[in-house]
């Protein structure tokens, strides 16, 4: 018997070793045969992906960039497409497109089109964020099921991802700014093409994870809270002086999600549980869930998630162009029932390809969803999704750019068509000149994101 136990502890020890031995082999490919988030940094064979040289940095700001309007100028404004993919060439291109962007192409054949432009790798981070992403390694791990994360902070959690629920955590906690407001306007388009402002928007953005000058232990003491929003809406009039605040945690299990609202009409704050897995958001016309913000946000129990792998696809990328138009412009093309396809930027990018089945017992609206995640940026992509009828449901698509001063990716934008009933939301657009993001170097008070905070900043 001692001899057994003896063995089992030494088999034990053995293979925490060997563990750790892996995860510094893996920390030391960082930056040297792949890159800092642990992308493939070659190009593909024929170069219409490029070796990764770093991303732009703030040398690389086009003229005209004011660091203070909130506002990145399009470094790649006169770029033109090298292929658009229609209806008469799909079937050449197909495996490149998700099938909902070609049931797009398909249901709109004279006006919706894919516009590739040249693939530019512009996504790079902080040194800060990089040697975050290095100590994750080994470090970071699921708990609770794979619904929790421990020992990360900062960085990618899992630059190596092996499954399909590590690729999803690297999702949802994708870098942004650690806190900034912004001011913008959310837009949907209804079926028969009509465009409606839906929200003109005050919100504050809080993202304790990528406080870069925090630490892990501060972080998880702290409530490991990942995700802060709180909004007030500034218009139309039904709805100014409303507001809403969500709080996303990296342990919901221990520090629950949370959700309020502020209604201005009986100045009462009030707790939403409903709002998050398939409850549509606040003002999207019923397009768009509150766990498809982002591509997804929220608790991942209801899925089992896999990895199919990695390929090439064609996805919105460097996309300030859409970013920055006007509501009219934007519905300018097939008569509204679409996105005008000359305001979209696709280009080719290695992603990483999981897929989301219901669990048995479980409901949701979409009970099959496909992910495709950028390698370079895991906030960037895109998702399918099918209803309970296997019927394609909806492609939603993030719409990323590089702040190149900042040194960081931005990726507050997603598109959403909703295939069932043919309308498409927009839920941050920058179509006035005082639009934008504007980064915060002051943390918001702890007051600030409480009941009474979110009532004083909403109450006219």
């Amino acid at each position: 018997m001692q001899i057994k136990r003896c063995t089992t502890l030494m088999t034990v020890v053995l293979a925490g070793t060997v563990q750790m031995v892996g995860a510094a082999d893996d920390a030391d490919k960082l930056g040297k045969t792949v890159t800092q988030v642990g992308a493939e940094i070659e190009g593909n064979a024929d170069g219409s992906i490029p070796r990764y040289t770093g991303g732009l940095t703030k040398k690389d700001a086009p003229p005209g960039f004011d660091p203070k309007s909130g506002r990145w100028v399009d470094p790649y404004a006169a770029e033109k497409p090298v292929l658009s993919i229609t209806a008469q060439n799909l079937a050449q291109y197909q495996d490149k497109l998700s099938e909902a962007t070609r049931e797009l192409i398909k249901r709109f054949p004279e006006s919706f089109r894919v516009n590739v432009y040249p693939t530019h790798r512009a996504m790079g981070y902080p040194e800060r964020f990089n040697e975050l992403t290095k100590a994750n390694v080994g470090r970071c791990q699921m708990v609770e099921n794979g619904l929790s994360l421990k020992g990360c902070f900062g960085g990618v959690p899992f630059p190596f991802p092996k499954n399909g629920m590590e690729v999803m955590w690297n999702n949802t906690t994708a870098p942004k700014p650690g806190h900034y407001s912004m001011i913008s306007q959310g837009m949907y388009v209804d079926a028969n093409g009509t465009p409606i402002q839906c929200a003109v928007q005050d919100t504050l953005v809080d993202s304790p994870y990528h406080d870069l000058k925090s630490s892990l232990a501060e972080y998880e003491s702290g409530g490991q809270r990942y995700f802060r929003a709180m909004v007030k809406q500034l218009a139309p009039a039904r709805i100014a002086g409303d507001g809403n605040m969500l709080t996303y945690t990296t342990d919901p299990v221990a520090f629950k999600n949370q959700f309020y609202q502020y209604q201005q009409g009986n100045r009462r704050v009030r707790v939403s549980p409903e709002a998050q897995y398939d409850f549509p958001t606040t003002v999207s016309g019923g397009a768009a869930f509150y766990d498809e913000i982002g591509l997804f946000l929220g608790k991942m129990d209801r899925y089992d998630w896999k990895l199919v792998g990695k390929k090439e696809m064609y996805i919105p990328y460097n996309t300030q162009r859409t970013l920055y138009t006007k509501m009219e412009d934007l519905t300018s093309a097939g008569s509204g029932r679409h996105p005008n396809p000359d305001l979209i930027r696709w280009e080719l990018h290695r992603v990483w390809v999981v897929e989301a089945a219901l669990k048995a017992g479980e409901r949701h609206a979409s009970p099959k969803r496909r992910y495709y995640i950028d390698e370079d940026n895991y906030g960037a992509g895109m998702m399918d999704s099918w209803d309970k009828a296997g019927k394609l449901h909806k492609l939603v698509t993030q719409l990323p750019f590089m702040a190149y001063d900042l040194g960081t990716p931005v990726g507050t934008a997603t598109l959403t068509y909703d295939l069932s009933t043919s309308v498409y939301y927009l839920n941050t657009q920058f179509a006035e000149p005082n639009h934008g993001i504007f980064p915060r170097d002051t943390v918001f008070t702890a007051s600030t994101w409480s009941p009474e905070g979110l009532a004083r900043r909403s109450a006219r």
